[in-house]
């Protein structure tokens, strides 16, 4: 046995006397040959690598929560070019690095380990403290690895010396000394980096004082279940490489910072934050779930026993209960060592789906022990065929009804959310990520067998019914061999299991009385929307591009040993926005994205409801040096979509914020900002009159030009010339609807102008304009759904329409009705003007039964007292008036709120980076939100529509306009109408994701656009 002791930075360590590393007999004959005397790449050892000493751990001392294993995961290998080493860095997806390409004398020595850390550790761990409770795999092996550049000279003894004594914490180089010339430090790092992650595990009650819970070790467990469910639900999955080099001799010290793929999968790498109203895969978390994962004993705990039962490196014959015979009865294989290597084999294959698909087949066989998954992975391998169309095998599963509850739908569900599904098939990269991820799910199935008797060993063996039936007789008896083993492991052997049986035992029958409540608990604090703060993430960027890549020259006239330790604390906005001397920025990028999403979902016969409300927002920041100073660019988009039965409405916004930092002088060079409103509805056998309603509110708001005296077309022609492709000519056949809103970046421009302060006078300006616009654009759809005028006539509801749209303009924000009806003089004037202009109108109009409806409102003074003595006795037209301005409030608040949040933004812009990327992402997602948001039901009922969510986009050109009173109203209006082929095979529902059928599918196809 050879030890090579370690010949720099010794003292970093605890138990520091004769640290070396210990090379077994096998290798210790080579080491004293040169590199170029003997064929790379070598490995030199692996897993049999210990620490010189007695110590198990290799500890830093001034960080003695993070310790390196020393007696399993040491790997020391030296490769012949930058490829090989860095491939080998890449296994299982963990670390990540670009390396140099090497002359030919030259070789590279990788010294690769795993670290842990235990509680929280502090400051001096590389970008900010890390906790774990910072994610749910916070307390995993991570790994690590020192690189070093060799010359083929040296001795491979001397070369393992190199390597090893490189070794040290990143957050210890302060200067170019700290690391040799061809130093690479490289670190895996997960969860979020200088961030609060908000309520992770979903818990907003005491558990211990809720479930009276004795406090034995299993309660750890079920917080890291619980935790663990989360975490899928908020899809935290922030994971990075840290490097931090000196590659050439120069005095230069390089730090980079990679996103990394998490299981082979880098599509759903965003930071999700969303609550679904039927809670998803929390239904099935059960009270029986609760207790098991409380005392230990719940299938993904004991999944893991078995795993680390099963390690090569397990040398005990019984752990937390598990025995040889167990896992021989599980395997139905006679010899231990093939018994486990099956299930190693079984756990290989688990962990490349990663633990949501084995979680879900595993689900699958606990609901269904007959499920025919033989089927199923038939059904995956068809979907991971290349020659597989994506998106029509999608789009034709999911049309099926209760796809979602289907097996090939729970695992494609734990595979990727469904609604990125269609946002998926888009991104040739992504869709063959999704192909590869369902065909390692398909070679999980050929251990079915083995998984179903998983299932059936741990539901018999480990049931709660032996743990209550053993505390009443005072019994160990009535445990098997298993669940007895497996409790007394939970003890450690310190108490006797008869007396712990009975505190179990109360545990149990507590949680059976309180557990539906204290579970009702749990899924009220799962269905909170979460915000969560600045995230770095990975989208819009390549696999393995940097996120930031600084380099610090330490020469003579420059000292930046302050930038590289405030970088490499986790603190880099000063890095990113200002020119610091003796640092250059290659690249800075920080992206931040939050998304909420709401689902419900009700079927029963005869009735089907859909709702789902995504509102998203992604920023990204770019930073690089320039000869002439620091460029800065924000790029962001946002949008709200509400998905309902046969509607699709968006409001999206994107934005561009760009300029060069010289000195502390910041010249903006562009400012863009694009708005679009998108309302999309399908419906088999539309009938005009139908059709009438849907279209009128938009075209009388948005294409007025087209409809005009100018062209001779009238919305009542156009409707009548449309040709019928059904048996009744009144009914046009199975339609689709699209009628959108673009809008130019000069008119959302102006809101980077936008006040800091609610004070400034002119956001009382802002709130006068849209409740002016307001109450011109209800009316106006009020009167343009004939429904409210005829058939199921409400008086009092149109009354309500007309007292709104004649109410004073109030130039503030804090109101109520009662404040707008004071002047009953001025309100008399504009009612007797608002009833004049609908009399008119319904005086005018060619239905006659609307014609008749104008002697209604011909005696204007008799219709303005029935409007006011409406307010003082009728509770329904209160309660009408009091919705129509308490929205209209809340959506002015949100507004100026939304519009004080870009202003900071800009105010931030070239000094604090994760401030004005928060407030970026919270007004494009906030504003987004308001505008879609104003939706009047009984205004449009009897039309099939959300129709008042039209004025989103109007209501951004009025604020615009008040931001600049110059600035042209440009827009984009269009209007399109096809109707379907009688015999057309395309899925109508598909339209609302962006497919449009072709045009052998049409029966008839039109398209109405308006330029302004």
């Amino acid at each position: 046995m050879e030890v090579i002791l370690f010949e720099k930075n010794i003292e970093l360590f605890e138990n520091n006397a004769n640290l070396g590393i210990e090379i077994n007999s096998n290798q210790a004959v080579i080491i004293n040959n040169r590199l170029n005397k003997i064929s790379l790449p070598i490995i030199l050892g692996e897993g049999e690598l210990t620490v010189s000493g007695d110590t198990e751990k290799l500890k830093f001392k001034d960080i003695p929560k993070v310790s390196i294993e020393a007696k399993a995961g040491l790997k020391i290998a030296i490769y012949d070019t930058a490829e090989e080493a860095v491939k080998d860095l890449l296994i299982n997806d963990t670390l990540n690095v670009e390396l140099p390409e090497l002359d030919n004398g030259f070789a590279y020595g990788v010294f690769s380990f795993n670290y842990t850390i235990s509680g929280k550790a502090e400051g001096k761990w590389p970008l900010g403290s890390v906790s774990t409770t910072a994610s749910v795999s916070a307390s995993k092996k991570k790994r690590a690895a020192v690189i070093v550049k060799l010359a083929k000279t040296e001795r491979i003894r001397s070369a393992i010396g190199q390597l090893i004594s490189e070794l040290q914490s990143p957050s210890r180089v302060k200067r170019a000394n700290d690391l040799s010339p061809g130093t690479f430090l490289v670190m895996e790092r997960e969860g979020a980096l200088n961030a609060k992650l908000g309520a992770q595990a979903g818990f907003d009650f005491d558990w211990e004082k809720e479930s009276q819970n004795p406090n034995f070790s299993g309660t750890v467990s079920l917080q890291a279940k619980l935790a663990a469910e989360i975490s899928i639900g908020l899809n935290l999955q922030n994971n990075f490489s840290l490097v931090v080099s000196r590659p050439e001799e120069v005095p230069t010290i390089r730090v980079q910072l990679y996103k990394r793929k998490l299981n082979g999968w880098n599509f759903a790498a965003g930071l999700n934050a969303w609550g679904k109203a039927d809670l998803g895969e929390f239904n099935e978390l059960s009270v029986e779930d609760l207790i098991k994962a409380t005392i230990g004993i719940h299938h993904g705990q004991i999944l893991e026993d078995i795993r680390k039962y099963s390690n090569p490196d397990n040398l005990k014959d019984e752990l937390f209960g598990i025995t040889e015979d167990i896992v021989k009865k599980i395997t139905q294989i006679d010899i231990i060592k093939d018994a486990k290597k099956t299930l190693n084999d079984l756990f290989e294959k688990w962990d490349a789906v990663g633990a949501e698909g084995g979680e879900a087949i595993f689900k699958l066989i606990k609901d269904n022990t007959s499920v025919d998954l033989q089927s199923l992975q038939t059904e995956l391998k068809d979907l991971g065929n290349p020659d597989t169309g994506v998106s029509k095998f999608l789009e034709e599963k999911m049309q099926d009804t209760g796809f979602h509850d289907t097996a090939l739908g729970q695992v494609l569900e734990s595979i990727v959310p469904f609604d990125d599904l269609f946002d998926l098939v888009g991104d040739q990269e992504l869709v063959k990520k999704l192909q590869e991820k369902a065909l390692k799910t398909s070679e999980l199935l050929d251990f079915e067998a083995l998984i179903k008797n998983l299932h059936k060993e741990i539901s018999e063996k480990l049931s709660i019914g032996k743990i209550k039936k053993a505390a009443k007789f005072a019994d160990e008896k009535e445990l098997s061999d298993w669940l007895k083993g497996k409790l007394e492991s939970l003890f450690d052997g310190q108490k006797e299991l008869i007396d712990e049986l009975k505190a179990i035992n109360t545990f149990i029958e507590n949680m059976h009385k309180k557990g539906e409540k204290i579970l009702e608990k749990v899924k009220t604090a799962l269905q909170k929307e979460y915000e969560l703060s600045l995230a770095f993430t990975y989208q819009k960027e390549k696999e393995h591009s940097a996120l930031i890549d600084a380099s610090f020259s330490f020469n003579a006239d420059t000292n930046p040993t302050n930038g590289l330790q405030a970088l490499l604390k986790g603190d880099y906005g000063n890095l990113l926005t200002n020119e610091i001397k003796g640092i250059h920025l290659s690249k800075g990028v920080l992206t931040h994205r939050v998304k909420k999403q709401k689902t419900f979902s009700l079927s029963i016969p005869g009735v089907k409801r859909d709702f789902t409300r995504i509102n998203e927002s992604f920023v990204k920041g770019t930073f690089m040096s320039e000869v002439d100073g620091r460029f800065i660019m924000y790029e962001f988009e946002s949008s709200d979509t509400i998905k309902k039965n046969r509607e699709f409405i968006k409001l999206a916004i994107m934005g561009d914020y760009l300029g060069k930092k010289k000195q502390n002088d910041f010249g903006v060079e562009k400012e863009s900002l694009k708005v679009s409103f998108d309302f999309k509805y399908q419906e088999k056998a539309l009938s005009k009159k139908l059709l009438t309603r849907i279209i009128d509110p938009f075209i009388e708001i948005n294409l007025k030009e087209p409809f005009s005296e100018i062209t001779d077309l009238t919305k009542t022609n156009w409707v009548k010339q449309l040709k019928s492709n059904h048996r009744r000519k009144k009914v046009l056949g199975n339609t689709l609807i699209r009628m959108t809103v673009k809008m130019s970046s000069d008119l959302g421009r102006a809101w980077y102008s936008a006040p800091t302060k609610k004070k400034d006078d002119k956001y009382k300006k802002l709130s006068g304009a849209l409740q002016s616009k307001l109450r011109e654009l209800l009316f106006i759809t009020a009167f343009e759904n004939e429904v409210l005028l005829t058939k199921g006539y409400a008086l009092e509801k149109l009354q309500a329409v007309i007292l709104y749209a004649s109410l004073p303009v109030m130039y503030g924000y804090d109101y109520d009705y009662y404040d707008l009806i004071k002047d009953f003089n001025s309100l008399k004037t504009n009612l007797a003007k608002t009833i004049t202009t609908l009399h008119n109108k319904l005086e005018n109009s060619t239905d006659p039964e609307l014609k008749k409806r104008a002697k209604r409102f011909r005696n204007i003074n008799n219709s303005i007292q029935e409007i006011i003595e409406r307010i003082e006795t009728s509770e329904d037209f209160e309660f009408y008036l009091n919705l129509l301005v308490g929205k209209e409030e809340m959506l002015i608040e949100k507004v100026i709120n939304s519009a004080i949040k870009i202003g900071e933004a800009k105010e931030n812009a070239a000094s604090d980076p994760k401030r004005t990327m928060r407030r970026l992402s919270s007004f494009g997602k906030d504003l987004t939100k308001a505008l879609n948001s104003f939706n009047i039901n009984f205004i449009t009922k009897g039309s099939g529509g959300d129709f008042t969510r039209f004025f989103g986009a109007n209501l951004f050109i009025t604020a615009s306009k008040v931001f600049d009173p110059n600035i042209d109203e440009n827009t984009t209006g269009y209007l399109e109408l096809i109707v379907l082929n009688k015999d057309s095979k395309f899925k109508m529902k598909s339209f609302m994701y962006g497919e449009k059928p072709p045009s052998e599918d049409r029966f008839m196809s039109q398209l109405i656009v308006d330029l302004e």
